[in-house]
Formats: C-alpha cells, structure tokens, sequence
C-alpha cells in the first residue's frame, strides 16, 4: 500500500505510510511487544488519517474537481447540467426461429 500510494503523489505516499503504521502498531499487540498507551486510540487516528490523505490524494491526482455545495443559508440547490441524457442503445431484434433440420 505505502510503495504504490507513491505514484499519486506525496500526500497519498503520506497516507500509505500512515497506513504501514496503522498495521505496524495492530502488530505490536498481536506479538506482545511494547505498545503505547491506549493503544486502539493511535491506531484509529493513524487508520483514519491514513484513509483520509490516501483518498485525497488519489482525488488530487486522478484531477477530481468539487461537487458544487448547496447554500445552506438560502436552502437552494445547485443546478444540474443542462446537457441532455446520453440515449441508450436499443436492444438488438431477436432471431427467428431456425426451421427443423437445418444446420449453420
């Protein structure tokens, strides 16, 4: 996870990291080594800081804009696009039945 977040940038390689981390101190109570105290606090701030900068990120880099935000004072809602729906395919017309004893 920390080696592939390196490809989308230095805020996801922070994320992977955090993530490395996160695991790393999961290990220390499963093998009884010294662990810090409150130990399921650290591990849930690193896990969520790590999913937080690991999806920022990805966002970043794959150039994912905002959505834009109701005003919540004025309680109206942002527009939807005005571009027309993409039509479907129809569905293709069914074959007619093959006579007996024929073969393709």
């Amino acid at each position: 996870m920390a080696f592939g977040a390196l490809r989308l940038g230095p805020v996801a390689a922070l994320g992977g990291f955090l993530f490395l981390l996160s695991d790393t101190l999961i290990a220390t109570g499963v093998a009884e080594w010294p662990r810090l105290p409150r130990p399921d606090l650290w591990v849930m701030l690193t896990y969520l800081a790590a999913q937080y900068l690991l999806a920022r990120g990805a966002l970043w880099t794959l150039g994912a804009r905002a959505v834009p935000r109701a005003d919540l004072t004025s309680g109206s809602v942002p527009a939807a696009s005005s571009a027309p729906p993409t039509p479907r395919r129809p569905a293709p017309a069914p074959r007619p039945p093959r006579a007996r004893g024929s073969r393709r």
